[in-house]
Formats: structure tokens, sequence, C-alpha cells
């Protein structure tokens, strides 16, 4: 047992939820630790105190300043611009940052940062759903980041009524469709979908606590001890990737269709260890759960 003493100031933030879960794809594409530093420090200054739901798109800061807050012992400019300009090339060339660029001059410098794309908190369930018809994760993660989660939710269980009972198509209808679902709308559905989106607005207040993905893991609960394993397998392996060798996988699936892991627990713990960025972490406590098993 490890226990970890936090300070008081962030245990309670912990505590009312207060959390902001940083992109795990961008940590995994920057190699140097001040990149890595320079990200998260970024990052926290796109949100503001007073609408913490917005998204800055630029952000200018006096150099000197900057350098106290990125913890550079040296804060001559030169020496400043020197730490930061290498981590600078990696979040440019991690397609976080669009441009960088200094202004003035000696200690009067400043650095404007423009920022390329919003980093989408990607939904772990969702993204093994759409890998489960066959879409390629990179794929995938862009569809989820150019529209939204809840569009391609939306979209994935409207797509999936659609076909029910019939032929399942290949990955690239489920792409298009999620992309132009209109194009695969018969207008009288056009119609009917519009009323009931004015219809059902008023009283989404009541259902505002509904589960999107009920739906999901009550269809989880009803598989086979063999089908739960193969879907939690296949699962792990979007979420960690080659962390984990064929071998460590099938020993996983031999184990979880004994049921002697806890299948459901391994799922919420992959989701929790993509968004916070820990899936190192993970696998190496699920490498020791798995040495227990000849």
């Amino acid at each position: 047992m490890i226990t970890v003493v936090l300070p008081p100031i962030i245990a309670e933030c912990l505590r009312r939820g207060f959390l902001k879960p940083l992109s795990s794809g961008i940590l995994g594409e920057l190699t140097q630790p001040t990149a890595r530093a320079l990200y998260r420090l970024l990052d926290g200054h796109r949100h503001t105190l007073h609408a913490p739901s917005e998204r800055l798109q630029e952000f200018k800061v006096g150099l000197l300043e900057w350098g106290r807050k990125a913890r550079i012992l040296n804060l001559s400019p030169d020496k400043i611009r020197r730490v930061l300009d290498p981590a600078h090339d990696e979040l440019l060339r991690a397609h976080y940052l669009a441009s960088v660029t200094y202004h003035g001059r000696g200690q009067n410098q400043s650095v404007h940062y423009v920022f390329e794309r919003e980093v989408v908190a990607l939904d772990p369930l969702l993204l093994s759903r759409l890998t489960g018809r066959g879409i390629v994760p990179k794929v995938a993660k862009s569809l989820m980041e150019s529209l939204g989660v809840d569009t391609v939710r939306e979209r994935l269980d409207e797509v999936e009524r659609l076909i029910a009972g019939k032929k399942v198509p290949g990955p690239g209808f489920f792409v298009s469709f999620i992309r132009s679902p209109d194009d695969y709308r018969p207008p009288p559905a056009r119609q009917q979908v519009a009323v009931r989106t004015q219809v059902a607005a008023p009283p989404r207040l009541l259902d505002a606590e509904a589960d999107p993905d009920q739906a999901a893991r009550e269809r989880f609960a009803s598989l086979s001890a063999i089908e739960r394993a193969q879907e939690t397998v296949r699962s792990l392996r979007v979420v960690y990737g080659n962390r984990l060798d064929a071998g460590e996988y099938r020993k996983l699936g031999d184990v979880l269709e004994m049921e002697a892991l806890d299948a459901t627990l391994l799922r919420t713990e992959a989701a929790r260890a993509l968004t916070m960025g820990t899936c190192d972490n993970q696998v190496a406590l699920l490498r020791v759960q798995l040495a227990a098993f000849s």
C-alpha cells in the first residue's frame, strides 16, 4: 500500500471535482520534460476563472514573468528563450501551437502564443464503440475532436438504430454517416427529427442527469463471459496499445473468460488512465495482476 499526502488546497479541489484532464495524445507526442511542463503550463493558462468552460485561442505574456512561472532559474531574456525554444518546437510539431512570436527587446520582451486547435477530452467508451465498428482509432479520435463527443455519440446511436436487423455495413459507412447524416436520412425523417427536437427541448432539464452510455453498459452486462472478455481486450488494446504484447493480451483474455478479473473495473480503470494520462502506471498494475495467474 502506498499513501500519498496531498497539500490541503489540492485535496479540496479534488473533493469538489475541480479537475482538468490533459490530452494524453499530445503528452505522448512530447519527448522533452521541458515541453511537457510547458504544455501543462500553457493549457492551464488557456482557461480563466470567470469563464472556465471557454478556452483562449491566443495568449500573450511578458517574457520575464513567463520565465518565473516556468521556474527557469536564470531569468536573463536570452537564457529564457534558449530554454523555451526547443519546447516550442515540439509543441508546434504536435500541432498544439500554431505559432510562437516574440515582441519587444531586452527585459521588455513578450511572447505571443496562438493555439492551433481545440483539444477534446475523448470518451474511451465511445472510442471503443467506434473501433468496434472497424473504424481505426486515429479516424475515431479525429471525428470526436472535429464534431464533438456528444454529436458523434448521438449520430452513432442513430446509425445503429438505422441498421438494426440489417446486414452490418463496413466502417466507411459509419464514418460517412457520422460526418454527413442528412445524406442518409429520408425527407420525412428529417422533418420528424426537427419536430421532435423542438418538442423535447423544454423538458431537457428533467433528464439532465441521464447517462448517455447506459444502454452500452447494459448491453455489455448482457454479454456472455467470453464476449465480455473479447470486448474488454479490444477496448484495452485501443487504450494501452503496444504497452502490452500479444501474449499478455491473450493471457488477459483467458483470465477474463474465467471471470478471475472484473472486466467492468478494468474498462473503468483504462478510461480513467486515458483521461488522466496514466496509462503506463495502469499497465504496470495490470501486469502485477496477471502475474498472479499461471
